[in-house]
């Protein structure tokens, strides 16, 4: 029997932001700069519930993927957020 392993992957918000601006297929990203601090923040959020779903930099775990999209778990916060991405929009977002 062989053993189902995820993967885990590093998603760059900000590399999406920079590629497709705020709107994206299922999310938007909500980006905010801190004059204060010169700090950049990059928040991916769901488009039907408005919930933060990942910040730039975390790892998530690809629990689906098929020719279209990429299902992915975050537990790197308080709350665990299942989300999806489109195929392209996983590979800008993502390092090898």
């Amino acid at each position: 029997m062989e053993e189902n392993k995820l993967k885990e992957k590093c998603i760059s918000i900000k590399s999406l932001f920079e590629k497709y601006g705020e709107v994206l297929t299922h999310n938007y990203i909500d980006y905010t700069y801190q004059e204060e601090n010169g700090n950049h923040y990059y928040d991916l959020k769901n488009k039907d519930t408005d919930e933060l779903v990942c910040m730039d930099g975390e790892t998530c775990l690809i629990i689906e993927e098929n020719d279209s999209t990429v299902t992915l778990q975050n537990s790197d916060g308080e709350v665990t957020f299942t989300f999806v991405l489109i195929k392209e929009e996983f590979e800008v977002s993502t390092f090898n």
